[in-house]
């Protein structure tokens, strides 16, 4: 997906989840930590990862959030993983 939508890699030693962003918040997401990095699609709207490091930065879950006129941002669309299972 990263390579889909043009997003750049982290760095090695940066603690961004594996996307090259801000983050935004730290969450618990079935038992992993994540963290929860905002990414700028276009000037109105903004996409949320909730990547864990653990698992080779897979995201738990994705926010896609709209701009309104008030410059505040409301979700348009929320996914997020129900379970994790590790195959060997």
């Amino acid at each position: 997906m990263l390579a889909h939508y043009f997003f750049l890699r982290a760095a090695a030693d940066t603690d961004t989840g594996g996307v090259a962003g801000t983050v935004v918040g730290r969450e618990t997401i079935l038992n992993y930590p994540t963290a929860a990095v905002q990414l700028f699609l276009n000037n109105q709207r903004r996409m949320i990862w909730w990547m864990v490091p653990d698992l080779g930065c897979f995201a738990l879950r994705i926010t896609i959030e709209e701009q309104r006129l008030d410059g505040t941002f409301r979700p348009v669309s929320d996914k997020q993983a129900l379970r994790v299972t590790l195959n060997p």
